[in-house]
C-alpha cells in the first residue's frame, strides 16, 4: 500500500490535542478540499496521537519527542525560498509530528489529503514553525504553508509545497538560467532540469513547475522529444538524460532552439 507523509517542526514538546486538531481540521477541510463533511472517523489514539480520514485517505498524526536531525535539514536553508529565515529558526526546533497519508491508489489524491492535514495541525498547534516536505526536499513556513494551500487548493495544486524548484542565473550578463526540481519522484515521474534557458530565473521558475503540475495531472504523458513551448513559436524540447545536479536514474531536460 502507498504512504506519503512529511514532517512539521515544533518549537516545543507537544503531542496532539485532539479537539484543537479536529475543529480545525474540519473548519479548513471543507475549504480545501471544496466540499463538506469530507472529515471523517476522527479520533484520538495513544501516546497523544490522532486518526482520521480525509475523503478516501486513512490520515495519522503522530507526535515524535525529539528534533528531526539537523544533518537532513542543514543542506536545505540555502533554497527556501518559502522559509527566508530557516537557518536561524529551524536548529531551535524542539520536536515534530509526523503527518502521514495511506489507504489509496491514488498518489495525488493522498498527497492533497495529506496536505490539508498538514494545515489542520498548523492552525491547531500554536508552537508549530513549519513543514519539511522531505519526499520533496521542501522546508516550508507555518504562514507560507497554510497561505499556499489556500491560494490554490480546491481548484488548482500547491506544486511549490511538494516540489522543490530551484533556479538561478548560469550567466547574468547573457540573460542564461539554469534550474532543476526535486520530489517528482514521489509522483512516480521524472524531475526537470534545464541548461542555458534564454529567460531570467523567476520565469524558468514558473515555466517548470507549471510542467511539473501538467505531469502530476496527467501522467507520464510528455515523450522524451516531445516540445513544450507555449506557442508554435517557442520551440523548447525535452530530453530524457541524466542529471547534471546529482539525481538519480533520469530526468526530462528542457532544451531551447
Amino acid at each position: 500500500m502507498a504512504a506519503v507523509f512529511c514532517m512539521i517542526l515544533l518549537d516545543d514538546v507537544k503531542g496532539v490535542d485532539p479537539a484543537k486538531l479536529e475543529a480545525a481540521l474540519k473548519e479548513n477541510a471543507q475549504i480545501l478540499a471544496g466540499a463538506e463533511d469530507v472529515v471523517s472517523d476522527f479520533k484520538a489514539e495513544e501516546s497523544h496521537s490522532a486518526s482520521g480520514q480525509i475523503g478516501e485517505t486513512q490520515i495519522i498524526w503522530s507526535p515524535m519527542p525529539i528534533p528531526v536531525p539537523l544533518t537532513d535539514l542543514e543542506p536545505l536553508f540555502d533554497h527556501s525560498m518559502f522559509w527566508q529565515d530557516a537557518q536561524q529558526v529551524v536548529p531551535m526546533h524542539k520536536s515534530h509530528w509526523i503527518v502521514a497519508a495511506t489507504g489509496s491508489e491514488d498518489l495525488l489524491e493522498m498527497t492533497i489529503a495529506l496536505t490539508i492535514a498538514v494545515v489542520g495541525a498548523l492552525k491547531s498547534e500554536t508552537s508549530a514553525l513549519g513543514v519539511y516536505w522531505g519526499n520533496g526536499s521542501n522546508l516550508i513556513d507555518k504562514e507560507s504553508f497554510c497561505a499556499c494551500a489556500q491560494d490554490f487548493l480546491p481548484d488548482s495544486l500547491p506544486v511549490m509545497l511538494w516540489i522543490n524548484c530551484i533556479t538561478a542565473y548560469e550567466s547574468a550578463a547573457q540573460q542564461l538560467s539554469i534550474g532543476y526540481t526535486t520530489g517528482m519522484g514521489q509522483f512516480e515521474l521524472m524531475d526537470v532540469e534545464c541548461l542555458h534557458a534564454p529567460e531570467a530565473p523567476n520565469v524558468l521558475w514558473d515555466r517548470m513547475l507549471s510542467l511539473c503540475d501538467y505531469q502530476i495531472q496527467n501522467g507520464p504523458v510528455i515523450e522524451d522529444g516531445d516540445t513544450v513551448g507555449a506557442d508554435e513559436n517557442e520551440i523548447i524540447r525535452v530530453v530524457y538524460c541524466d542529471s547534471q545536479f546529482g539525481a538519480q536514474g533520469q530526468v526530462m531536460r528542457l532544451t531551447f532552439e
